[in-house]
């Protein structure tokens, strides 16, 4: 008996000191709705900031009505956004929510926000007080759940983006596009959790003096409609552009105003990631997630690659030297050259200059030349001798090369390979883009376990120096780049005899697409985390990219000087890289197709 007295005093104790607790310490915001809430007089106290982790509140019976208030004081005075989340499916007609003052007089009704913001309403609060929020279905006959969220807009910014909820669907919470640097946004998908609502996002800038400025957006899978709006929200210009094709117009900005832009897709169903770029004249944007490598020439341009793939930390590296005349030893060193070291172009009587100012730079413990003394001088040769770093003993310069392209490639397989490697690339000592294309492809390292080597054919026949090497290499299969008219069929069948596996082709209908097929068969879907772009037209900007891109490991693909083929955009869909690298000046690839490559990379 005493026992159970005594449980009984610290039960009552602790229940005593439960309840102090409960009253001392602060609570966090809870479930909205306390019902009856039916009429502005019994409107539930709604706390202001994060949405709770407790059940939805309820419209039900068919016809409810909840209503909630909330305070607006001191320093936070000013607009209050409450968005309707994360609402039920049996709610699919939507809401009407309505806010009123203390004294009934309506100050706005909703409106459709994204996907994840089903409906939204800002209210103007800029006098002390309470508040009033009505919602209830838009059809007065569906029920369901969902959950009220109230913020304000001058509040402590970790506030405003908690939650999985987007904070740039209207005017009132757009997000400042800095003049000059690239953005990034994405347009989400209706989800089925939620009403079906097609995304929106806004951005604001606001100048110190009236400007004009010129816009760009692009969207990678969706149509867009472009709206412009003045400081009070009425729109100003209107604009509407096609998946993939950059969408253009000038936003003239009033002095100390905001203005802003609307993007929203151009069918309810859109969705997709763009880009946004706002400049001024003769401005590129900063911070892109599209950059080039080039110089003033090809030699320039080579050096430019170079420098990438060292970086600052030079001092006994291997240099391998092509003509920038002869093209096809480039294409077949760039496998190899990728476990070696940057490619460098020269003529053939002499070294250009910002070539010899790289080479000081590197001080290379060995040079790789490739090519015969019809392709590069002997005097070249010595002139590179000189650039040998002395701090090495060792240091030393070989030349690689054979009596023709084809003896040549031969000759930097049996340099650089052992027999029975994985693989071997055949590509066309004519037609130079698909083996551009494959060096990326046969030059990755793979944790360090694989390079594959690129061998040169005619169209109609395999030369007897790669006939040789073939059988030398005892490849385990074997993959011809490009369609029949590059490389003939005969050429598939004879080429079965140096392979105890299949022979296959990898091709499309034309250079860019076989360029998008080599891709799409050598990389899988975020592992090629940047991606080179070279034109399909003017290869001399590339020839030195082969050991670079073999090297990351990322693919190259192809597009003209002025648009992006359709092949190159699907496989940029496909791989969604992070960076894209373009391989020439504006006189090669153009500004424009630069501006339409923003929509495709800076996401994965």
């Amino acid at each position: 008996m005493k026992t159970v007295t005594n449980t009984s005093m610290a039960t009552r104790a602790l229940l005593a000191l439960a309840l102090m607790l409960s009253v001392l310490m602060p609570t966090q915001a809870r479930a909205y709705e306390r019902e009856p809430n039916d009429t502005m007089a019994t409107a539930s106290p709604a706390p202001v900031g994060p949405v709770a982790d407790d059940a939805p509140a309820q419209i039900a019976p068919a016809g409810d009505v909840d209503w909630y208030s909330f305070v607006a004081e001191g320093k936070w005075l000013g607009v209050y956004t409450a968005q309707i989340l994360d609402v039920e499916k049996s709610l699919s007609a939507g809401f009407r929510v309505t806010a009123y003052d203390a004294s009934g007089r309506l100050l706005a009704t909703s409106f459709p926000g994204s996907s994840t913001v089903v409906d939204t309403v800002e209210v103007p609060a800029f006098t002390a007080g309470r508040y009033y929020l009505k919602v209830e279905s838009a059809d007065r006959t569906q029920t369901g759940g969902y959950y009220l969220r109230i913020w304000s807009q001058f509040q402590d910014p970790a506030w405003n983006l908690s939650g999985d909820v987007e904070q740039n669907g209207t005017r009132f919470i757009a997000k400042q596009v800095p003049i000059g640097t690239a953005i990034r946004g994405r347009l989400d998908e209706p989800a089925p959790n939620y009403l079906s609502r097609a995304d929106a996002d806004v951005f604001w800038i606001n100048p110190a003096k009236t400007s004009t400025y010129a816009a760009t957006i692009t969207s990678t899978t969706t149509s867009l409609r472009i709206r412009t709006l003045d400081t009070d929200g009425f729109q100003t210009d209107e604009n509407t552009c096609a998946a993939s094709v950059p969408c253009r117009f000038d936003v003239t900005a009033p002095a100390g105003k905001r203005s802003y832009i609307e993007v929203t897709p151009g069918s309810p169903s859109g969705f997709g990631y763009y880009a946004v770029c706002l400049r001024a004249p003769g401005q590129w944007c900063d911070d892109s997630p599209v950059d080039r490598l080039w110089g003033a020439d090809r030699y320039a341009t080579s050096v430019a690659i170079a420098q990438q793939m060292l970086g600052e930390d030079v001092g006994g590296d291997t240099i391998v030297v092509a003509s920038g005349e002869v093209v096809t030893d480039a294409l077949s060193v760039g496998s190899p050259a990728s476990g070696l070291g940057p490619l460098l172009l020269v003529t053939r009587d002499r070294i250009p200059a910002v070539v010899a100012k790289e080479l000081r730079r590197i001080g290379p413990a060995r040079i790789v030349l490739v090519g015969g003394p019809n392709t590069i001088s002997a005097d070249v040769e010595n002139q590179l001798r000189g650039y040998l770093d002395p701090r090495f003993p060792n240091a030393s310069l070989e030349r690689w090369w054979g009596a023709d392209r084809y003896a040549t490639s031969a000759t930097i397989s049996t340099q650089s390979f052992k027999p029975g490697v994985e693989m071997a690339f055949i590509a066309s000592g004519q037609v130079y883009a698909d083996a551009l294309a494959g060096a990326a492809a046969a030059g990755r390292n793979v944790n360090g376990q694989r390079r594959d080597p690129v061998l040169l054919v005619d169209d109609d026949r395999i030369p007897s120096s790669i006939a040789a090497e073939l059988r030398r290499l005892k490849p385990g299969r074997i993959v011809v780049l490009g369609g029949p008219n590059t490389i003939r069929d005969n050429v598939l069948a004879d080429l079965a005899a140096y392979t105890s596996g299949s022979v296959e082709r990898w091709a499309g209908s034309d250079r860019y697409s076989t360029a998008a097929t080599i891709s799409r068969n050598a990389y899988a879907v975020g592992e090629a985390g940047e991606v080179f772009i070279a034109s399909g037209e003017v290869f001399s900007d590339a020839l030195a990219l082969g050991p670079m891109a073999g090297h990351s490991p990322y693919p190259i693909l192809l597009v003209r000087s002025d648009s992006i083929p359709s092949s190159t955009l699907a496989e940029l869909r496909r791989l969604h890289p992070r960076r894209i690298h373009l391989i020439g000046g504006p006189a090669t690839i153009s500004d424009d197709v630069r501006l339409q490559l923003e929509a495709f990379a800076g996401y994965s």
